[in-house]
């Protein structure tokens, strides 16, 4: 069905009758990504308006609409946005935090860690235990204000700001938040979510480039708290109402599209500005709620180690967003909108978008998380705009949620990952076997195409010492 072209051994091609599909993978990884329906999502992208550039990564693997692990670009007075081009879990993201304390005495206090976190951080698909609760106005102040209402309110220092994307906060004109999202985004502030959400502390098993891990304050010694969750019943409701309305003004104005997952609207159209705006809006919870899980989760370590110690917020990043950029595409620069699904940016040193980032000189850090049982990493972009600034955010799913409990339903993960010496607790075994490490690729494969496709090098490699799952 599909006419893949090898241009090397770690990126392909495969040509449309608008733009070409381009894919990172090597062989082993592009059978994969053919085995269910991200070849033809991507295919279905290139038959919407305006579309420049169409870029599926190393982890990439069927989603609602668009493939998650895929990069869409639409010409900005042309093209459209769409909700299934962002997903249901709008600035999904990873926070990263170096502790500097020995890594021995954590793992020594691993258990204590572990129970204690798991008791205090609000967890769960649907939540009404949030560390922040908030009333409806503070509710939209904090999807105006982002990370910083988060600071302003005692969770963390100013100076944080300048180690999260877009400094915390995306710039909002107009509210556009639905009824629905208030009321469940007013329980939620200061939880963790389920399904693929978690809470880990890692140690530094390897360092690939010291200057660069000393500026990000990675050390070998140190042991580093990462966090994944995204902006949680707000940002999932903001893309079920937005998906309601839009499918009902296609309808009026009979658009059609490659398939119903990929309704979307011109983005000089009212609505579509005003789902942007309101996925802004949960783009700003999200940065708030991982500045407030983070600062918690931090609080909670100290009080078991009965000290405080000094931190580093190493970055924290987005990987659901659409964001208006600047890119050069066929050697002309272009005003584009950028859909990064399951993608994360990646801006090189001395990028224009890092002016206030602590890390201009060096390039940002880019946070890919492995599974409950396998490494994460951490990288640096190399100076190229290939792939639209952009790389992977993670190992991508190799079984489907139901196929990794029909697999898996006799295996105790908690009793295999203590044999590797690492801590679990999840609230369900149904939710620990869907995000099993088989479920997922080989995060070492997926990071080795993304260094030998020159999109970034790395600069460390992290294990899990703990992990508490929702």
């Amino acid at each position: 069905m599909f006419n893949i072209e090898k241009v090397t051994d770690y990126f392909y091609k495969i040509k449309t009758n608008t733009v070409d599909i381009e894919i990172y993978a090597n062989k082993t990884i592009l059978k994969k990504i053919g085995e269910d329906d991200t070849l033809k999502q991507a295919l279905d992208i290139t038959k919407l308006p305006g579309i420049k550039k169409v870029l599926l990564m190393s982890d990439a693997h069927q989603g609602y609409g668009f493939p998650i692990g895929s990069v869409a670009a639409f010409d900005y007075e042309e093209g459209i946005i769409s909700p299934g081009g962002v997903g249901y879990d709008i600035n999904c993201g990873v926070r990263a935090i170096s502790l500097n304390v020995d890594v021995e005495e954590v793992q020594k206090n691993a258990e204590r860690i572990l129970y204690g976190l798991y008791a205090q951080i609000p967890k769960g698909a649907v939540s009404d235990k949030a560390i922040y609760y908030l009333n409806e106005k503070k509710l939209r102040q904090v999807t105006f204000e982002g990370a910083e209402f988060a600071i302003k309110n005692g969770f963390g220092e100013k100076l944080d700001l300048q180690a999260i994307e877009d400094n915390g906060r995306i710039e909002i004109n107009n509210d556009c938040l639905t009824n629905d999202a208030v009321e469940r985004g007013k329980t939620e502030l200061g939880s963790l979510g389920s399904g693929n959400h978690f809470l880990e502390i890692d140690k530094v098993e390897e360092i690939f480039d010291k200057k660069i891990a000393s500026a990000f304050g990675i050390y070998q010694n140190y042991p580093i708290l990462l966090l994944h969750t995204g902006s949680r019943g707000l940002g999932h409701q903001i893309a079920i109402d937005y998906l309601r309305l839009f499918k009902e003004n296609a309808n009026q104005k009979k658009l059609s599209f490659p398939n119903k997952e990929l309704t979307s609207l011109p983005f000089s159209d009212k609505l579509a500005k005003d789902y942007f705006e309101a996925a802004n809006q949960a783009a700003n919870y999200a940065f708030a709620n991982r500045q407030i899980l983070g600062f918690k989760a931090l609080q909670i370590i100290f009080e078991i180690l009965k000290k405080p110690i000094n931190y580093t917020l190493i970055y924290d990043i987005v990987h659901n967003i659409a964001k208006i950029e600047q890119h050069n595409i066929n050697g002309k620069n272009q005003k584009l909108i950028i859909h990064r699904k399951g993608a994360t940016r990646a801006f090189y040193a001395k990028h224009s978008a890092l002016k206030n980032s602590r890390y201009f000189e060096i390039g940002h850090p880019i946070l890919i998380p492995g599974t409950m049982g396998s490494n994460s990493y951490i990288l640096v972009a190399n100076e190229s705009d290939q792939t639209l600034n952009s790389i992977c955010h993670g190992a991508g799913r190799v079984l489907g949620r139901r196929q990794a409990i029909k697999t898996l339903k006799n295996q105790d993960l908690i009793a295999q990952l203590k044999q590797k010496g690492i801590l679990l607790l999840g609230d369900s075994k149904k939710g620990l076997l869907e995000e099993a490490p088989l479920a997922y690729k080989d995060i070492d494969e997926v990071i080795d195409i993304t260094i030998k496709a020159n999109i970034a090098k790395k600069v460390a490699k992290l294990k899990p010492i703990l992990v508490i799952k929702g």
